[in-house]
């Protein structure tokens, strides 16, 4: 089932009401763990459920396998599981393998019908549809990876999907389908059961001559019935796929979720909006504006609309200029010349420019750099909502938080003679680990105050400005070296595990690596992009702009398990056979 926003606040009482407990954690919260906007989300929720006094336990997951390993560690007594960033593209009652029926309420009622053993109750199944009360756990999910999966919206009790008004608005024909498709298998259910009474009963009676005419009549009227059903099936199947083969992509902030139900609660405030606005960084802020100005002055968050230049307040002009385009130092000093700032100036760290030059800026960048989009900019203690965000993906991307450790090896020598499959799943669960530990290095950095107040947000900005020179020295590399090969239906980029550039054994770092160089290729081509980035045994493979093409590869050894699911883990030798099957599949 799904719910708006109208329903959060209903919806927050309900988790309350089922969660509070004196002696057991009812309440756990599945985060995806490379996501800053879900991480974001996560944090606002903790300090909200602090504040109600509800026990919970926040659990990062890596990726499916990690999700359902977790989940089928949880006792009996958890009565409510939240997702945030996983779960809306999957059936996630299926997924997890649980039956509805064994979560029904012992002596509950239902618009008037009273369960008294859940064991006999397959026939309430419809009647908990319409009540909030009847099942002993709930599954929620906060989640923005679209397409949804339509079990979760239209045929489940047990989840329940936060959604902002998207399903009502643009998913009436899918629910329809959905609803057909369900009667029609539910009446040939009762149709095979009625065939198989009848057989038994003609089996018992003897020949009935007065009825043979009636039956042949029957008999001729069934292949018609049978074709036009079939059509009326397939019609209604074929608009379900087309939902389903649509790009996966993600349309809306986790962050902005959250922060609507903590509002429709009257739990809102300065601490929180502000989280909400740097989970919110990678998209459509505007909602927040409003928020701000309720706020006034008191809240110490200001806004701007201009031309965001990721880390300016924490770089210099020239570096910023240079790391946001590609071929940037080539037409830096044209752009420096027109604007009137001497290379002198431009190079100079921001907290020395020449105020005149500062004040300046924001004109320049507008009527001399049009093609970089004008955006909301919000500003805390001096601190952009983007440099945040940016300073918690490095974080995510490369560990160097508060007491934080790094070295994925652990210093292991896996030996010549151990099985090279058993080598591989040791350097995922030790990749996975450094995955786990850069969350909580980044969730524990995250606060409202200024990065002079906060260390790990000093160290998340410092990473990200290597991070940024090291994506643009490697783009560079890659352009020079003419590593982006253009096949018949995609461009492809391999990136071997060479020492000066590896590390993109996070995918974090992956993707943004690959949305770089897909914004590069735009200008030539609407072509797909595929990256892969070797591994010490695997290789990471990235899809940019191939719907769900991934999904259809079998043979290949590979490992389908991120929430992103354009991206796959498979080992060396297996990567030209997908690449051709890939080339047949998009």
């Amino acid at each position: 089932m799904y719910i708006n926003p109208n329903q959060y606040a209903k919806t927050f009482q309900d988790i309350k009401r089922s969660s509070l407990s004196h002696s057991t954690c009812k309440l756990v919260i599945f985060v995806s763990c490379l996501d800053v906007d879900a991480l974001c989300a996560a944090k606002i929720l903790s300090l909200l459920l602090r504040k109600e006094l509800i026990q919970y336990q926040l659990i990062p997951t890596t990726g499916y396998s990690d999700l359902k390993s977790h989940y089928d560690k949880l006792d009996n007594e958890v009565t409510n599981i939240i997702l945030i960033g996983c779960g809306a593209m999957l059936d996630l009652e299926g997924f997890f393998d649980v039956n509805p029926e064994e979560f029904l309420g012992h002596n509950s009622t239902t618009n008037g019908h009273t369960i008294d053993n859940a064991n006999e109750a397959e026939i309430e199944l419809d009647v908990v549809k319409t009540d909030n009360f009847a099942l002993t756990r709930k599954i929620y999910v906060v989640d923005g990876h679209r397409p949804w999966n339509l079990d979760n919206l239209f045929g489940s009790a047990m989840v329940v999907c936060l959604d902002n008004g998207y399903v009502d608005g643009n998913l009436n024909n899918e629910k329809e389908s959905y609803n057909v498709l369900v009667e029609m298998s539910d009446s040939e259910d009762e149709d095979e059961d009625e065939d198989e009474d009848e057989e038994r009963n003609g089996n018992n009676n003897g020949d009935d001559q007065d009825g043979d005419k009636t039956d042949v009549d029957d008999e001729n009227d069934e292949p018609r019935a049978s074709t036009s059903r079939r059509g009326v099936k397939s019609i209604h199947e074929d608009k379900i796929q087309t939902y389903y083969n649509q790009s996966s992509t993600i349309t809306s902030s986790c962050s902005i979720t959250v922060y609507a139900l903590v509002s429709a609660i009257g739990e809102t405030n300065v601490d929180n909006l502000w989280l909400g606005i740097v989970g919110a960084s990678g998209f459509d802020c505007s909602i927040f504006v409003d928020e701000v100005r309720r706020f006034s002055n008191d809240s110490g968050i200001h806004m701007e609309r201009g031309t965001y230049l990721p880390l300016l307040r924490h770089s210099s002009l020239y570096d910023a200029l240079l790391y946001n385009w590609i071929d940037g130092d080539k037409r830096i000093h044209k752009i420096l010349a027109k604007m009137g700032v001497p290379i002198v100036a431009a190079k100079q760290q921001w907290q020395y420019l020449d105020p005149p030059i500062k004040n300046k800026l924001p004109g320049l960048l507008k009527k001399y750099l049009p093609e970089l989009p004008q955006v909301e900019i919000f500003y805390r203690c001096g601190v952009t909502s983007m440099d945040v965000f940016v300073s918690l993906t490095a974080l995510l991307e490369t560990g160097v938080g508060l007491n934080s450790n790094n070295n994925n090896n652990n210093g292991v020598d896996h030996g010549d003679l151990e099985d090279e499959n058993e080598i591989i799943r040791r350097e995922i669960k030790s990749r996975e680990s450094s995955y786990i530990r850069n969350f909580w290095s980044a969730f524990d950095s995250v606060s409202s105050f200024g990065i002079a107040n906060n260390i790990g947000l000093e160290k998340g900005i410092t990473a990200a400005k290597l991070v940024q020179k090291e994506l643009f020295q490697t783009i560079k590399y890659i352009i020079e070296q003419k590593l982006i090969k253009n096949l018949k239906v995609y461009r492809l980029c391999i990136l071997k595990d060479e020492s000066s550039h590896s590390g993109f054994d996070n995918p974090v770092l992956l993707i943004k690596l690959s949305n770089r160089i897909m914004d590069y290729l735009k200008q030539q081509t609407s072509k797909p992009l595929v990256v892969a980035a070797e591994l010490s045994n695997t290789y990471f493979v990235l899809g940019i702009g191939i719907n769900n093409a991934f999904s259809k590869i079998s043979g290949a050894q590979m490992k389908k398990d991120f929430f992103e699911v354009s991206l796959v883990e498979i080992k060396k030798e297996d990567l030209a056979p997908f690449l051709e099957q890939l080339t047949f599949n998009l």
